[in-house]
């Protein structure tokens, strides 16, 4: 029997969206991404705007409303994508608040370690953020 590298990020996950921690539907958190098909990266900026603040918040309140849906019925396709693609979290960039040149360089920085990752494992990237003006 052949076992896909991929398993462990595969399949449904059934934790109770009330605890447990809080990914992009309730996928494995880590940063070895080498077995992901898909890897997520919230983006946490709010330097924007003066008098709006909260999209910082926005990686987060969307992995929260994921995790709403992580275990039920998948709809309208017939079959689960989390049982034929690998997803990985990878957490949030993390910088100083208010300290927009380091997000910024983190951010690249990040961008750049994925973009060489990809080229070995063949995963894409999804980043999570919202902005306003």
């Amino acid at each position: 029997m052949t076992v896909e590298k991929n398993n462990i990020l595969k399949g449904i996950r059934t934790s109770n969206s009330f605890s447990g921690n809080t990914t992009f539907f309730r996928r494995d958190f880590g940063t070895d991404f080498n077995n992901a098909d898909v890897v997520i990266q919230g983006l946490p900026y709010d330097l924007g705007v003066l008098n709006r603040p909260g999209a910082r918040f926005g990686p987060r309140s969307i992995r929260e409303a994921s995790c709403q849906l992580a275990w039920g019925e998948v709809w309208p396709w017939g079959f689960d994508p989390f049982d034929k693609i690998a997803v990985m979290d990878t957490g949030d960039i993390e910088y100083s608040y208010g300290n927009s040149k380091e997000f910024f360089r983190n951010t690249a920085k990040q961008t750049k370690l994925f973009q060489q990752e990809q080229s070995r494992s063949h995963s894409a990237v999804i980043i999570v953020f919202l902005q306003h003006y």
